[in-house]
């Protein structure tokens, strides 16, 4: 049964300038005539193929029946570049909103490693930090480590390290590796012990920082309820477990609490200390602190 053939190449509606000797490129199904000022700075890949002479080594002239073929990549990340080197710079809705861009993205970022082209790698990576957010984080750790780049990986690390580690999958190890997955069980068994000290060290009153307010009363009374209170609330929450909160969430339920017989002034004196204590940063230096150390093995590309 004799095959159909190809359809043949169509133009493209926006990126063909029939100026005499400008390049002609075919994407898919797609033709390209470009401005060979415009690309050929941002690309040298494709000025060298562009220069690839013909049979019996005889410079010829690309044209609609003798196009330059760029097999292996897309129409849409191919424009995204056509785009970037005539100055019409793509945003991020551009590429489809939150994580439904990625993919777009990535490609275009793989087309920008193929055509050596830095200033179009730089867009491709801005497009992703503009969205870690929505973007999973081991997700995100791969991709540094494949394009090396350490751009967005201490946010994407500071997102794994802030979920439980029972959240990640064998898909989701095979991303990040063996070595940041060791790295980041570690950190979380220091995480749960910062945890376990915070809640034992309550603040208490003394003679020096913390003393009772004018209007107590009662100090023995004050520091009971105090120490109840504690318990109640920032240490069960931080001990929590099945789900415990963070540093910061326990803080808050614990300022929604009745504090029993303490009075305002030592309540106030109290929630402020605790505040100015701010014990979520240890844990956030802990992190910064291995993610650096693992950022140590990306070897940066042209970011």
């Amino acid at each position: 049964m004799a095959t159909s053939p190809a359809p043949a190449p169509i133009r493209s509606t926006k990126y063909y300038d029939d100026t005499l000797g400008y390049p002609v490129f075919l994407v898919e199904n797609t033709l390209y005539k470009l401005d060979p000022h415009a690309i050929f700075c941002y690309s040298p890949v494709l000025q060298d193929i562009a220069s690839i002479p013909g049979p019996g080594l005889v410079q010829q002239q690309s044209s609609d029946t003798n196009p330059i073929p760029l097999s292996h990549h897309g129409k849409a990340e191919f424009e995204m570049f056509v785009r970037v080197a005539y100055g019409d710079i793509p945003v991020a809705d551009d590429y489809g909103r939150a994580a439904t861009g990625l993919p777009l993205i990535v490609k275009s970022l793989e087309l920008s490693q193929f055509l050596m082209a830095p200033l179009f790698r730089k867009h491709c990576l801005t497009m992703i930090q503009q969205r870690t957010w929505a973007i999973p984080g081991a997700k995100l750790i791969f991709l540094s480590y494949h394009y090396r780049t350490r751009l967005f990986f201490e946010t994407a690390f500071h997102h794994l390290a802030s979920s439980p580690l029972r959240d990640l999958t064998v898909e989701d190890v095979d991303l990040i590796g063996f070595r940041a997955y060791v790295a980041l069980a570690r950190l979380k068994e220091a995480h749960a012990e910062h945890r376990s000290i915070l809640a034992a060290e309550e603040p208490v009153f003394d003679h020096d920082q913390r003393q009772h307010s004018m209007g107590c009363l009662d100090h023995e009374a004050c520091e009971e309820d105090w120490h109840r209170v504690w318990w109640n609330g920032m240490g069960r929450c931080l001990l929590d477990g099945r789900k415990p909160l963070t540093y910061t969430s326990s803080r808050e339920y614990l300022e929604s609490m009745h504090f029993g017989r303490m009075s305002p002034g030592c309540r106030m004196i109290m929630l402020q200390s605790i505040k100015d204590d701010e014990g979520n940063s240890h844990i956030y230096e802990m992190t910064k602190t291995v993610a650096t150390f693992l950022m140590t093995e990306i070897v940066e590309d042209l970011d």
